[in-house]
């Protein structure tokens, strides 16, 4: 077994092409996927149908109850598992590992006890499904907690992998995890049998082969990984701490992104729910280049508090921020305006509300931006309690907002301004946190994130609207759009929303990548 030696805190030259080295990386694996993905969605839709695509959605809601829990500990296993790393301390970097197997594969236990039990009732007596379909339903729901359980147990081996920054290896697993899914598309094809039944054996039967080998490869490249029964006490107690407070946070975020999707199928139907479906795909798709991003920045973040940089950590949030914002805008406005043809290409056949789902959902996934690399920080700061609090207050309005809403019987589209209206106050808590707990600076962020990000999307906007008005909706204008209305935004960002050291640095390195290119 290789033992890894860890390096703390190199130069910031080497941290920031590392940064971007790891972006790259997951960019790629972000193409691939959504080529991937792209294929999967359209023929699974057209396999199952769109009364049974919306069961998967509405099951999957149902299923995603139970993780309010047990992805506060995931978060806390990522974080200490990063901080550790940051200090050097190899041997309390073991017994976090140990103790988090431990403490998921309790979770996992009690995520199948609470699922089969409560989660069917909750299927089979509040959800709207067609009374035909509740034996399929109930297939879905058992496999996806399965599914579940063993998804849990790998979130100790890839925190490993992200806290060293092996981003390769973690692009080469989603990749295998996107082909695993490719095949099960293609078995859907096969045989007179019930698909949806089908298509949920088989996605338990991916989860199980991606846990496999996340284990075999963890073992075999990283000493910390070596598993050994182990009761500590104090790593239990910062583990179920810092669980404790962010289990505030996941509670109320899982009855927002779960709860909402509960309620537009017991207020409006499985198509809906369906349609709701297709337009978080595509968010998740748009989302997953800017994640990448901050997936690669986010353990530099935590390292750099650690080791006791608090004004590096504060540049890298704003940063990333800034550069969070400009990537999200750059992927989602050719998405946003050509919405229709992009469905119609991809899918064919939809649910006509998808459209609208689709622009509402990037429209807040840009909003959510700003906040993404400021949650970081007040994790990696730790000692949460007082943030966990006033964020659970604030958002748990996002769910009863929207219930009230639909009572009073306004549209299905409602949600997503009930959502913008409490993005706000939670922004201005996390920087109060960082304030308050590191001497965080408000006018920094002001004036390099939300300032820069005004200045550029307000004139990147004027292209991408001329081609949407004056040229007629189809394959022509998604070209020009892809191309004219890009260009568009990438010259904004690039100067009006970069300072000239950024500017200087990004060019020199595009010029860097163009020569190798050729030289290959």
């Amino acid at each position: 077994m290789s033992e890894e030696k860890v390096t703390v805190n190199e130069n910031p030259i080497a941290d920031n092409r590392r940064i971007a080295k790891n972006t790259i990386v997951l960019y790629l694996r972000s193409l691939i996927l959504l080529l991937i993905s792209l294929y999967i969605s359209r023929v699974i839709l057209q396999t199952l149908g769109v009364a049974d695509y919306g069961i998967v959605g509405a099951v999957s809601g149902a299923v995603g109850m139970f993780s309010m829990v047990t992805n506060s500990f995931i978060s806390a296993i990522g974080r200490f598992v990063t901080f550790e790393l940051g200090k050097g301390n190899k041997e309390k970097l073991n017994r976090i590992f140990c103790s988090s197997v431990n403490v998921l594969f309790i979770l996992g236990v009690l995520v199948l006890v609470l699922g089969l039990t409560l989660g069917l009732w909750f299927l089979n007596t509040k959800l709207t499904i067609p009374a035909e379909r509740l034996e399929a339903a109930g297939w879905v729901m058992c496999c996806s907690l399965m599914a579940m359980a063993v998804n849990i147990q790998v979130c100790p081996y890839t925190a490993v992998i992200v806290a060293h920054e092996n981003m390769k290896v973690f692009a080469y697993m989603s990749i295998l995890e996107a082909v695993l899914k490719l095949g099960v598309v293609f078995m859907l094809m096969l045989g007179d049998v019930d698909k949806l039944i089908l298509y949920a054996i088989l996605q338990l039967c991916v989860a199980v082969i991606i846990r496999i080998i996340y284990n075999i490869y963890c073992r075999k490249k990283y000493s910390e990984c070596v598993y050994h029964f182990v009761i500590d006490k104090s790593a239990f107690k910062e583990l179920f701490g810092f669980a404790g407070w962010t289990a505030l946070n996941r509670i109320v975020y899982t009855f927002n992104k779960q709860g909402i999707e509960l309620l537009i199928n017991i207020f409006f139907g499985v198509i809906f729910n369906a349609a709701r479906s297709i337009a978080l795909q595509v968010e998740g798709t748009v989302n997953q280049f800017v994640g990448n991003f901050i997936a690669a920045m986010s353990p530099q973040i935590t390292k750099l508090y650690a080791s006791g940089d608090n004004d590096g950590m504060f540049t890298l949030i704003c940063r990333g921020a800034k550069f969070s914002y400009f990537l999200m805008f750059f992927f989602a406005i050719p998405v946003f305006f050509e919405a229709l043809t992009i469905l119609d290409l991809w899918l064919g056949v939809y649910p006509e509300e998808a459209i609208m789902f689709v622009r509402l959902s990037l429209i807040l996934s840009l909003a959510y931006m700003y906040g993404n690399t400021l949650m970081t920080g007040c994790f990696a700061v730790g000692n949460i309690g007082s943030y966990s609090v006033k964020a659970s207050l604030i958002s748990c309005f996002m769910f009863i907002g929207t219930y009230v809403l639909y009572k009073l019987g306004c549209k299905v589209e409602s949600m997503y301004v009930v959502s913008l209206l409490v993005l706000l106050p939670m922004i201005i808590i996390r920087i109060d946190f960082l304030k308050r707990k590191a001497g965080f600076s408000p006018m920094m962020y002001l004036r390099t994130v939300v300032l820069k990000s005004i200045i550029v999307t307000i004139p990147a906007l004027v292209m991408p609207t001329l081609i949407y008005l004056y040229l007629p909706s189809g394959v022509l204008r998604l070209l020009l759009m892809l191309t004219a209305g890009s260009l568009s935004t990438a010259l904004c960002t690039m100067y009006l929303g970069l300072t000239v050291e950024e500017r200087k640095k990004t060019l020199l390195y595009l010029k860097q990548k163009i020569k190798s290119i050729r030289r290959c």
